[in-house]
């Protein structure tokens, strides 16, 4: 086990760990990196008590750095391809410190479902390494309109059995 790894850790969100996630996803150059807007309070609120902690179809972790809040991990089923997703996200400081494939690893050990499938856009060097790192493999591109009528360019990388 390396260093980083026994420092990281997974357990369930706890309603005071969403004020730290929302001052995650405030931060201008992870807004940069995942490419989509941050939300004002009520909406990011209202997003995860309904969407995501709400969401019978989902499995959400908070990530622990050295039992500081690091960010969050999760998957659901997309309620029109049925296809599995996962997503995460970090709080900058964790950034490029092993913090996130750890995190994927330790979340892939109870999350069984395969085939599994992220989309991450393609200027985001890191989530792509970590998504390889931790044997996803790249399936494709899509595009698709965004509301504001901007593109959004996304790779689809999926976890099979044969690749877990």
């Amino acid at each position: 086990m390396s260093a980083i790894t026994s420092r990281v850790s997974l357990r369930p969100i706890e309603t005071g760990d969403l004020e730290t996630f929302f001052l995650h996803q405030l931060d201008p150059e992870a807004v940069r990196m995942v490419g989509f807007r941050s939300r004002d309070r009520a909406a990011f609120f209202a997003h995860w008590t309904n969407n995501v902690l709400g969401n019978a179809t989902a499995t959400n972790r908070t990530i622990l750095y050295d039992q500081s809040i690091a960010g969050n991990i999760g998957t659901w089923t997309d309620a029109t391809t049925q296809e599995r997703l996962i997503g995460y996200w970090l709080g900058r400081e964790f950034w490029g410190r092993g913090v996130a494939s750890a995190a994927v690893r330790q979340f892939l050990e109870a999350e069984l479902t395969r085939p599994l499938t992220a989309r991450v856009v393609p200027h985001n060097r890191g989530s792509i390494r970590v998504l390889e790192k931790t044997g996803f493999v790249r399936k494709g591109e899509e595009s698709l309109t965004l509301p504001d009528g901007s593109l959004h360019e996304e790779f689809v990388y999926v976890l099979s059995a044969k690749n877990s």
